[in-house]
Parts: C-alpha cells; sequence; structure tokens
C-alpha cells in the first residue's frame, strides 16, 4: 500500500470516525432550526427581537460650546461629519434591509417542499390508474380512498 493511499484510507476513517461521534454524541436525534427571518419583531432570533428601524447607526456632536466666538468655525466640520453620517446611516440601512431580504428568501427556499407535493400526486395518480387501493386491487381500475 502507497503513501497516497494511506492517506486517503486514514482520511476516510477519519471523516467516518468524526460523522460516528456526532452521530453518537446527537442520539441521533434530527435537528430542527428556527427560521432565519421572523415575520414580525418578538420572534425567536436574536435578529428578530426588535424591528428593523432600531437597526441603525448612533451619532452624537457635542454643540454644547458652539455659541461661543471661537468655534464658529467647527460648525462647518461637524455639519460636514454629519453628511457623511448620514451617508453611512443609508448604506448601513440598506445593508439590514438586503440583509433581511435575502434571509427571507432563503427561508423561503427552504420551506419549500414541492418535490414532496409532487411524488404525492404522482403516486396518488399511479394507484388511481393501476386500480389499486389499501383493500388490495380493484376489479373495475376505480378507487374509493386513496389516502
Amino acid at each position: 500500500m502507497t503513501k497516497a493511499n494511506r492517506r486517503r484510507l486514514l482520511l476516510f476513517l477519519g471523516v467516518v470516525a468524526a460523522f460516528m461521534l456526532v452521530l453518537v454524541l446527537t442520539g441521533g436525534q434530527p435537528v430542527h432550526a428556527a427560521g432565519l427571518v421572523d415575520d414580525q419583531s418578538g420572534g425567536s432570533n436574536e435578529y428578530s427581537k426588535y424591528p428593523l428601524s432600531h437597526y441603525q447607526l448612533d451619532y452624537f456632536v457635542d454643540t454644547s460650546w458652539d455659541w461661543l466666538p471661537w468655534n464658529w468655525g467647527d460648525g462647518i466640520g461637524k455639519s460636514v461629519s454629519y453628511g457623511l453620517y448620514a451617508i453611512t446611516n443609508f448604506l448601513w440601512t440598506l445593508s439590514v434591509y438586503l440583509s433581511n431580504a435575502a434571509g427571507y428568501l432563503i427561508q423561503q427556499a427552504y420551506s419549500l417542499d414541492f418535490i414532496k407535493d409532487t411524488s404525492d400526486a404522482i403516486g396518488k395518480n399511479m394507484q388511481l390508474l393501476a386500480g389499486v387501493s389499501k383493500d388490495g386491487f380493484t376489479t373495475d381500475g376505480s378507487i374509493r380512498d386513496c389516502s
């Protein structure tokens, strides 16, 4: 056995051992996660405790001494600073709403179960066409109860 094959075998056994360890530690129970984004505030997720309007940047300008003549020039700098803050806060708010929309779309994508619905419909139609019910085969090909 070459060194490369031995490494591959050890890597494979390590992955299998890690999988078995996780399986044993979780007790084989399936894990159910909450949705990514709750539709309203106060949900089960940390992110959804508050409405989206609460997620904004804080900004404070000390204007308590602006009335003094030697501080009049600072007002222009504070106005520029506030303008930069407004642009940054707009970009932050846009990011929050885009993140919320992306989380909502991912949640909706995971909640779609059209494969199960389609397979159930195909199975029901196959039973109907074959004339099979829970009581066995029917002679006329019709089913009284498909469930």
